[in-house]
């Protein structure tokens, strides 16, 4: 505080010695108020009664220096001036109310040492001024407070918008990542091309220290087609270089990326352990002493493992860790998506060529082969039986025959065995018209099919055996028949399958072909009793 002087000099009856020790204690502790000031602050503003002390001391040095005349009277504002900084308007008025009371009394007070007449204009100059003044200065002081209040509070809200920013910018970044892995899976072909896609993203755009990324061989249970982006590593990695994993070890020492395969977790580090077994694949890796390792899974199945640098010299933040998680969960997906495509259109076009070169044999040589089969059985008919070289030439063809049809059995087995694992009802129905349509030309016959809803859900191998039976049954209708009508009912009861072929030929009798049984009904019966059933004929000659 600054001592004011005013006014003229008047006697105070404490001599020149009195004012000097007095001078010397305003200024002492003027300079104890100066150099403590935080701490009575703060103790006046617990108990407002401390503030009292000052004027007592003050009213003091007035009534010692003359009252309102006294030198120190601008000095003695002060306090009036410090109620209305720290407790505003209230504080004001009733410091400036008290302290006009303690003027007038040291101002009587002053007068027993000095006697002279009272100038009572002035003490209600000073007393009325101060009252209009102090609420001046406090509603000045609640103003700053407030202003006070309101720049924390904004710089509060500066400081939480610019985090907010950097996190917007930082989600922002991680949207864009994954919209390009999105991008990616419409266009891609190539696994390796969205792993540089999320490398980059983690290392250009998130700005992580190092990304490293593999993807998990089910063939070999080993992770390969290692990647990786930033940082410094001291050897190149191989892309082929393969690290094989045992999901199914319970061991209680696991490496960092065997821990996290086998747990389906993310596993953090943070003390420096190397991240595999190997230690030529640590090297090449080049990871720090703090990293992250995050499985790939889609529905359960490894699809790979994402390594993440984020360097000691900063703090992996619980969003942080979550962001690369659900980037780990859209990677999992894409490169997921993309390797079940892949090996989709891979089965697809295997399961075309399998079904073309069946389809190829089954016109070509199937039907040769049938052909064959036929002109043998239509020239043993027309040779007589009688003894000479006609006679042998007949044995010879009849001795032939089962050789051809067990050739074009075989042949329909290797059919079978080819076409692709997807027999389905219309698939089943369209080959039977295909065979027939084959079988009869010059005569055709018209067939009637009606199977079952329920044959795609029998096993496979049922269903071509059923293929087979139903083959044999309708060339034996194309062979002997000499119909132009043919039905084949296909359906299933509680507990058995039936198929039932019907035509509108003229028959045969059953005591001679029983005797006889020829090659096709052969094959129908054994592959009818392979299968635990029954074959019944019925048949009336015309």
């Amino acid at each position: 505080m600054l001592l004011a002087v005013a006014g003229q000099e008047q006697p105070t009856g404490i001599g020149i010695p009195g004012n000097v020790g007095l001078l010397l204690a305003v200024l002492g502790v003027n300079g104890l108020l100066t150099l403590a000031r935080e701490a009575i602050d703060r103790n006046v503003l617990r108990r407002p009664a401390l503030l009292g002390v000052d004027l007592l001391w003050l009213t003091l040095v007035l009534a010692l220096t003359g009252g309102e005349r006294s030198p120190y009277i601008l000095h003695s504002f002060s306090p009036v001036f410090a109620g209305a900084l720290l407790f505003q308007e209230r504080g004001g008025v009733t410091a400036g109310g008290v302290y006009a009371l303690l003027m007038t009394v040291a101002a009587l007070f002053s007068r027993r040492l000095a006697p002279g007449p009272l100038d009572v204009q002035q003490i209600i100059t000073y007393g009325v001024g101060l009252l209009l003044t102090a609420p001046l200065l406090g509603y000045t002081s609640r103003l700053l407070q407030q202003s006070q209040i309101q720049a924390l509070r904004l710089k509060t809200l500066t400081r939480r918008l610019s985090a907010s920013n950097q996190q917007l910018a930082r989600a922002n970044d991680q949207l864009n990542l994954i919209r390009n892995l999105t991008l990616g899976l419409e266009s891609s072909t190539d696994p390796v091309e969205l792993q540089e896609q999320l490398l980059a993203g983690l290392v250009d755009e998130l700005r992580f220290h190092r990304a490293v990324v593999a993807n998990y061989d089910p063939g070999i249970h080993a992770l390969t087609g290692w990647l990786s982006r930033g940082g410094e590593s001291p050897s190149p990695i191989s892309h082929a270089t393969s690290l094989p994993l045992d999901l199914e070890a319970n061991r209680t020492s696991l490496s960092p990326i065997e821990a996290a395969m086998q747990s389906h977790e993310p596993v953090s580090v943070i003390d420096g352990r190397p991240p595999s077994p190997v230690d030529d694949l640590n090297r090449a890796l080049g990871l720090g002493s703090c990293y992250q390792v995050l499985p790939m899974h889609l529905r359960g199945e490894p699809i790979g493992v994402l390594l993440v640098d984020w360097s000691c010299r900063e703090t992996l933040t619980p969003e942080d860790a979550a962001m690369l998680e659900r980037l780990t969960m859209h990677a999992a997906v894409a490169l997921g998506s993309l390797r079940l495509c892949v090996g989709r259109a891979q089965l697809l076009a295997v399961e075309e060529e399998r079904s073309r070169i069946a389809a190829d044999i089954h016109d070509t040589v199937s039907q040769s082969l049938f052909g064959l089969a036929y002109g043998l059985n239509a020239c043993t008919e027309m040779l007589p039986d009688e003894p000479g070289p006609v006679g042998q030439v007949k044995e010879q063809l009849t001795q032939m025959q089962p050789l051809v049809f067990d050739a074009l059995q075989q042949i329909r087995s290797v059919i079978m065995e080819i076409l692709p694992g997807d027999l389905s009802r219309e698939r089943f129905v369209n080959m039977l018209h295909k065979q027939l349509a084959a079988m009869s030309v010059g005569r055709p016959i018209h067939l009637e099919t009606d199977v079952t809803t329920a044959f795609n859900h029998w096993p496979m191998e049922f269903r071509q055996q059923l293929l087979l039976i139903a083959y044999e049954a309708i060339a034996n209708i194309a062979r002997h028949a000499q119909a132009d009508r043919a039905k084949l009912h296909l359906h299933a009861s509680a507990n058995h399958v039936i198929v039932e072929v019907q035509d509108n030929g003229v028959g045969f009798d059953l005591e001679a072909a029983r005797a006889v049984d020829g090659v096709g009904v052969h094959s129908i019966r054994n592959r009818v009793e392979s299968l635990h059933g029954q074959l019944t004929i019925e048949s009336i000659p015309q």
